[in-house]
């Protein structure tokens, strides 16, 4: 009869229910510290939507966003690649700055110079970040950027493969690569010692008095509106 207990005990003890595995960890999202849209301005007349278009706007987005986000992975797919001599060494010294905060609202672009030499383009670029924000702890945004910011990027237009035209859509990032096979090989801001290209000149987009423009030494806008604006020309991940 004892013997029959204890079987009967090591019957029940063997059929314990196992426990449920926890769930996989949600995949790090490599831009979430940049809630903006991108928007582009061309009054030099360089093509948004040409192959020209398409890399410098890969290029310059995908650098802003790694540096943002303090992530290498925030960059467009083969970003890194494309980048050779000086202009990766600019690159790896900008995007070690790293984050502030989160960042809300919009950044905007302006192409202000272009010279193109059929096999290599220079172009000259103004980043205007008045429209980027930070979330306090009450929810609302604080605004403090002030003026703008000149980058000037010379690419070999190299090998075979001419990165895609055309590219344009509601989508804010491409989950394709974009490059092609031509490199970036000088990106730099404006000398030390030089005037700023982009010094006085108003934020494309945005209406004068539409936004306040702080000046030094002023005290931050704070609002509980975040600017908006769709992306331009964005991108199409041929989602609908």
């Amino acid at each position: 009869m004892r013997l029959r207990v204890i079987a009967a005990a090591l019957l029940v003890g063997g059929c314990t229910t196992p426990q449920p595995s926890a769930p996989p960890p949600a995949p790090v999202d490599p831009r979430a510290l940049s809630h903006f849209t991108i928007v582009w301005s061309d009054p030099a007349g360089l093509d948004l939507l040409s192959a020209e278009g398409t890399y410098l706007r890969a290029s310059v987005e995908s650098l802003r966003l790694a540096a943002a986000n303090s992530n290498r992975d925030a960059a467009y797919p083969g970003f890194w690649e494309t980048l050779t001599g000086p202009a990766k060494d600019y690159a790896e010294s900008f995007f070690a700055l790293g984050p502030d905060d989160a960042l809300h609202g919009v950044n905007r672009f302006e192409v202000i110079g272009v010279v193109d030499h059929e096999d290599r383009l220079t172009a000259g670029l103004c980043i205007y970040e008045r429209q980027l924000g930070v979330e306090d702890t009450d929810g609302r945004f604080t605004f403090n950027r002030m003026g703008s910011h000149y980058w000037e990027l010379t690419v070999e237009k190299a090998g075979e493969a001419t990165p895609p035209a055309g590219q344009r859509g509601r989508d804010t990032y491409p989950q394709a690569a974009m490059f092609g096979s031509w490199r970036t090989v000088k990106w730099a801001r404006q000398p030390a010692d030089t005037p700023n290209p982009c010094g006085g000149r108003p934020t494309p987009g945005v209406e004068p008095g539409a936004w306040p423009a702080l000046m030094p030494g002023s005290r931050p806008y704070v609002t509980e509106d975040v600017p908006t604006a769709p992306n331009y020309p964005g991108w199409s991940n041929n989602v609908t």
